[in-house]
């Protein structure tokens, strides 16, 4: 098994303080990592460990069945959009009876690592990046030409049709629309390349399918050659990478509806972690403590579509308007205004965690800022 270390561990704990006797949901087992240490600071608590991957079922599936000890875990396998219905609907637990929620969004190191799932571009592998995949699935992409269809909620660009939940990044880099690619790569990867990107991806495809994540770097290390980039810069395929996962995921939308949900499962008191890996992920989670129950996700500076920044880059100006400083009543109690961030010494010893931003909230439904 791939090394997992999980990011802000003490931090989770003590801000969880898990007790015997009490419930919690960790929305994204990943690793299990988070649930281990929720368990061995109460072995007779209750969690519930969510996950969209099913190779991340059968690892808290293991962890439920360890011997000899007083573990209750019950592994579910859902998105965040199917949270509230699998534990209220189908597990039976009543409205507002848990204690505490964790969510700790992105990938885990398991995902990453393992090439033929298709998420990290350092690997040779299949464009799979599906969460709910097997690493068998990944290795059998088959390209289907039919058009990827797309909708628009606010902000959001989320794929629609009967196929979308098993649409892998290859289906969406060879058959969709230029302009829908340009705007995700913008929208979900926040990269002013985008169009440029996506013009690239279109011509190539023309000549063969591109299947591999070697072939899309490849794609892209031609058209922004090394020589041209400034020292200390990401590599130019990062942000498409993010955003072609993001979208194919449905990720940032599933975020709102997991969040939403945590106001019928928690109780009074009840405590909610999250830690985000990136700037879209973390200004969602903030718009909701404050009080937007649909938050935006885009910045303060940035257009709404690539289209809309191609027209207003010759003078840098903006006229997209949100309303992230609305004053709105939220029931959730802000214990710490900013997020928490890793210590010095685990972003060493765990480089992954670097970007990590953790906001912790208690659920008040009397609470008004």
């Amino acid at each position: 098994m791939l090394r997992h270390q999980p990011v802000l561990l003490d931090t989770v704990v003590k801000l969880l303080a898990p007790a015997d006797g009490n419930v919690y949901v960790d929305a994204t087992f990943g690793g299990g990592g988070h649930s281990s240490a929720l368990l061995h600071a109460a072995p007779h608590c209750r969690i519930y460990a969510l996950d969209a991957d099913p190779l991340a079922i059968d690892r808290a599936k293991q962890l439920a069945s360890t011997p000899n000890c007083h573990y209750k875990l019950k592994a579910i396998h859902c998105r965040f959009g199917q949270m509230e219905d699998k534990l209220i609907k189908v597990e039976k637990l009543p409205p507002h009876s848990v204690d505490g929620i964790l969510f700790d969004l992105g990938m885990s190191s398991m995902q990453i690592d393992d090439p033929s799932r298709g998420f990290s571009f350092r690997f040779s592998g299949p464009l799979d990046m599906r969460m709910n995949a097997t690493s068998h699935q990944a290795r059998n992409i088959k390209i289907e030409k039919r058009p990827v269809a797309c909708r628009r909620q606010g902000n959001y660009i989320r794929p629609i049709g009967p196929q979308h939940r098993c649409m892998t990044a290859a289906h969406v880099i060879n058959n969709i629309d230029e302009d829908d690619l340009a705007d995700i790569i913008w929208t979900y990867g926040e990269d002013r390349k985008a169009r440029k990107i996506a013009k690239s991806i279109v011509i190539e495809r023309k000549k063969q399918p591109i299947l591999t994540t070697d072939h899309l770097v490849d794609i892209i290390d031609r058209r922004f050659p090394y020589k041209y980039r400034h020292e200390g810069q990401i590599h130019p395929a990062t942000r498409t990478f993010q955003a072609i996962r993001i979208f194919i995921n449905d990720e940032l939308y599933q975020i709102v509806d997991g969040l939403n949900a945590c106001k019928r499962l928690l109780k009074n008191g009840g405590r909610l972690v999250v830690i985000s890996f990136h700037s879209l992920e973390d200004r969602i989670v903030k718009r909701f403590l404050n009080g937007q129950d649909r938050p935006d996700f885009t910045s303060r500076s940035n257009p709404s579509s690539s289209k809309s920044y191609a027209r207003l880059s010759h003078d840098n100006k903006s006229d997209i308007r949100l309303n992230a400083n609305i004053k709105i009543d939220s029931p959730w109690k802000l214990i710490t205004k900013r997020p928490i961030y890793p210590s010095p010494e685990e972003m060493t010893d765990n480089p992954r965690s670097t970007s990590a931003k953790l906001r912790y909230a208690i659920y008040d439904p009397q609470h008004t800022n």
